[in-house]
């Protein structure tokens, strides 16, 4: 696959991104991307009911689909509002935070899962348009939500058993352009230029022994060696033995 997508002129987000508080306090953070929660909270109900209309046919799965149904409807709207993405200087993040499921009780809550996709590792980014309809033959659910997806050599990088890709982010197509500029290292407009390091440079400081935030200043002491003579040549070769 071609490691740089061609911006289609076509490619205009419904609706502006806006941030997401959920990443606040979270420093190495360099940009939010917003979901439409409502809109693919009612998306997602809407097929659930659809789907239950195949339960009519066996009366003991029409029983247990009437009495899990207001269970079923909180569920989705707490596990959609649980999902945050954002580009930070290693990759893409995604998280899906605490959310009940279930009958809803403390016991069967899940877990808070995070995911980090480098840079590096990603080999396609693009958007899918909604097309189509799905669910029950008997009461179909038109498809409404753009689907951000991302390949890499190993297969789609957010998959379930149930759908490949992320489905409701409110400007998918300006999280797919920043993907692609921080994959050729080239930063995201807007963002202090300190914090746009390429992948590549991120790769390095992780892999200079320091580990965390110390690898940073290890090269920095390097460098301010080198700047200096001889006589600072000399005290980095002690530093070294030390």
């Amino acid at each position: 696959m071609a490691e740089v997508a061609p911006a289609g002129a076509k490619e205009v987000d419904q609706r502006p991104n806006t941030h997401d508080p959920f990443w606040d306090g979270q420093n190495d953070i360099l940009k939010t991307y917003s979901f439409n929660y409502e809109a693919l909270t009612a998306y997602k109900q809407k097929l659930h009911r659809s789907e239950m209309l195949g339960a009519i046919i066996v009366p003991p799965c029409m029983l247990l689909a009437l009495l899990s149904y207001p269970c079923d409807m909180a569920n989705i709207r707490d596990e959609v509002n649980a999902r945050h993405i954002a580009l930070t200087a290693d990759g893409l993040r995604y998280v899906v935070d605490k959310h009940p499921t279930g009958c809803r009780l403390q016991c069967q809550d899940e877990g808070r899962s995070s995911q980090t996709v480098p840079y590096d590792k990603i080999t396609d980014c693009d958007v899918e348009e909604p097309a189509g309809s799905e669910g029950c033959p008997c009461l179909l659910v038109k498809r409404t939500e753009y689907v951000f997806n991302v390949a890499t050599a190993n297969g789609p990088a957010f998959h379930s058993s149930m759908s490949v890709g992320l489905r409701g982010i409110d400007a998918p197509y300006e999280l797919k352009k920043d993907v692609w500029s921080m994959k050729r290292g080239q930063g995201i407009a807007g963002v202090e230029a300190a914090y746009n390091a390429a992948p590549s440079v991120a790769s390095m400081d992780r892999s200079g022994g320091g580990g965390g935030g110390g690898g940073g200043s290890d090269v920095l002491d390097v460098s301010n060696f080198i700047r200096v003579g001889s006589e600072a040549r000399s005290t980095h070769s002690s530093f070294l033995l030390v």
